[in-house]
């Protein structure tokens, strides 16, 4: 028997012998969060990641400006999502709508999921990836209303939210009975707190002219909003200050 053949014979024999490669177990969606790193190849939008979360047979979660909730079946990897329920809200920040808009009609596609390292990709019928998951980063504890240093991060009149005006910086403090602040003017109010809900005076600020387009409109847009501010909620390191008609201000801590 010559050299060659016999190599193939071993190479024959050793295939035989091996175990077969296990299929990878459909991974378990119920009671999991996930955000959303890609959207067809694409990175998603740092200040706007989409996120899911999924419990025995519901999903909800951030769609890059709007909240959305629904019902979802999985049968191994199989996936599908029932039409979902939407909020309406605008955003203005550049980018923000065109990413929600590809990431409802990508839900809408989904036939699969496959795990993917340490994350989920979700995949249409033909096998094209749609997104991709990983799971959130561990949540910092929250931090506390008073005495934390908060930085305006948006602001929600109606259906509609943006950004505060680029270049601009707006923080405020809980302290005492109060509040103070700064944006273009430095800015104070006195502040009642009492579980979640909170109680905001008329705000008295100093008078100095805002030179740059779109400071002075946000500041006043901000001082009319604060005393219709009647609850809050902080968690992690971002605080909500929300109102009764809807309205909303988002903080950052410092």
């Amino acid at each position: 028997m010559s050299r060659a053949w016999s190599l193939l014979v071993l190479a024959a024999l050793l295939s035989a012998c091996a175990p077969p490669i296990a299929a990878q177990p459909s991974p378990k969606l119920a009671d999991t969060s996930w955000v959303v790193t890609e959207l067809s190849g694409k990175p998603t939008l740092p200040a706007a990641v989409p996120t899911i979360q999924f419990s025995a047979d519901q999903v909800s979660g951030f769609s890059s400006c709007n909240r959305f909730s629904g019902s979802y079946r999985q049968s191994g990897s199989t996936l599908s999502f029932s039409q979902l329920a939407m909020t309406a809200m605008a955003c203005m920040d550049a980018g923000v709508m065109e990413q929600e808009s590809a990431f409802s009609a990508a839900l809408a596609k989904v036939a699969s999921v496959r795990s993917a390292g340490s994350g989920l990709e979700l995949v249409d019928s033909s096998g094209a990836v749609l997104a991709k998951l990983q799971s959130p980063s561990p949540a910092a504890p929250d931090r506390p209303l008073e005495k934390t240093t908060w930085q305006l991060d948006s602001i929600t009149v109606g259906q509609t939210a943006s950004s505060v005006v680029a270049g601009s910086t707006v923080t405020l403090t809980f302290a005492d009975g109060h509040l103070t602040g700064k944006a273009c003017n430095s800015f104070r109010a006195s502040a009642e707190i009492s579980g979640s809900s909170l109680k905001i005076g008329p705000v008295m600020s100093t008078k100095m002219a805002c030179r740059e387009p779109g400071v002075s409109e946000q500041e006043s847009r901000l001082f009319q909003l604060l005393p219709t501010m009647t609850g809050f909620a902080v968690k992690s390191d971002r605080l909500t200050l929300t109102a009764a008609d809807g309205s909303a201000l988002e903080f950052v801590a410092k």
